[in-house]
């Protein structure tokens, strides 16, 4: 779920034939993402009675997440989220919720709502329905303003709600954390006090990236549906090769950079073959402020529980 003061780039470079402008854009940003931060007008908001919530809390555990309804809806859409990356928004939940009774209530509106859903995310979604747990290795170069952050991160995921992270290298190498679901992360620092864990909000800033993503923001699942849920023009493209991995491409023009983070555009590649994330970056205006690769997946490798010690 990186070289100091440097932009990181796959070993093979931007993808041939794509994003024909990425050079031009880092030349002029002389920097990477914004791992949190469309022109479709916002959905109004949902009525959050306790049926509905009781409807989507099934529906989350369809899908093997089993966080609570309020850190999943309400968490997400706070200030400091950073883009999103986060499970699952309102209006992701309600097509969800939809999708399986389309048939039942004839409202081909949403059939054709469900259907217009970019192959890759559908593909993604069905692939990781079937997996218990991942790790993986996340590259990660940020940007906000003058800031810039490089780091390494080890990220564990177990269904329906066990996140570990740990930063392998740059700034804070040795410290990580602990979420197991709710509004709370067991977090430590590196070095000789590693051994040290305090119990901190998801969102205090001990506990979050440079551009305010939390350690739950930060899981691949969250980072593919925010490019189905997050307001904004979404296409789909044929994404070339990254880092020797034919991938499908995700591109989303923000409709209102300004409660994304300041993020105007972010994209996203997925493998052809095993659909999960290779690549994503961000942009706020003009300068790159994310630049994010996926190495070293592995799924079901067998995570218990006592690997997440809160």
């Amino acid at each position: 779920m990186i070289s100091m003061r440097s932009l990181v780039r796959s070993q093979d470079g931007p993808p041939d034939g794509i994003l024909p402008d990425v050079n031009s854009r880092l030349r002029f940003a002389g920097a990477h993402r914004a791992g949190p931060a469309l022109l479709v007008p916002k959905a109004a908001p949902i009525r959050q009675t306790e049926s509905f919530k009781r409807r989507v809390a099934g529906r989350l555990r369809s899908r093997g997440v089993g966080a609570t309804f309020d850190v999943l809806v309400n968490g997400r859409r706070c200030a400091d989220r950073r883009t999103k990356h986060h499970f699952l928004g309102e209006t992701a939940i309600v097509k969800r919720l939809l999708i399986p009774f389309a048939a039942l209530v004839g409202a081909s509106c949403v059939a054709a709502a469900a259907s217009s859903e970019p192959l890759a995310i559908e593909q993604f979604d069905r692939t990781f329905a079937g997996v218990s747990d991942f790790t993986c290795v996340l590259r990660v170069h940020e940007a906000k303003g003058a800031q810039i952050l490089d780091r390494v991160y080890q990220y564990s995921f177990m269904k329906p709600h066990y996140v570990r992270t740990l930063v392998l290298d740059g700034s804070g190498k040795g410290s990580g954390g602990v979420w197991v679901g709710g509004n709370q992360v067991s977090a430590h620092i590196g070095g000789f006090l590693s051994f040290v864990h305090l119990k901190l909000d998801v969102h205090d800033p001990r506990a979050v990236s440079l551009r305010g993503v939390t350690i739950p923001e930060g899981l691949l699942p969250g980072v593919v549906d925010d490019y189905a849920t997050i307001p904004g023009k979404l296409s789909e493209t044929d994404g070339g090769k990254v880092a020797g991995v034919e991938t499908d491409r995700l591109q989303l023009d923000v409709a209102d950079p300004a409660s994304n983070h300041g993020v105007s555009e972010q994209i996203l590649y997925l493998s052809k073959d095993s659909h999960w994330p290779v690549r994503q970056i961000m942009y706020s205006g003009s300068q790159l402020v994310l630049d994010e690769s996926v190495n070293e997946l592995k799924v079901d490798v067998g995570l218990k529980q006592s690997d997440f010690p809160f």
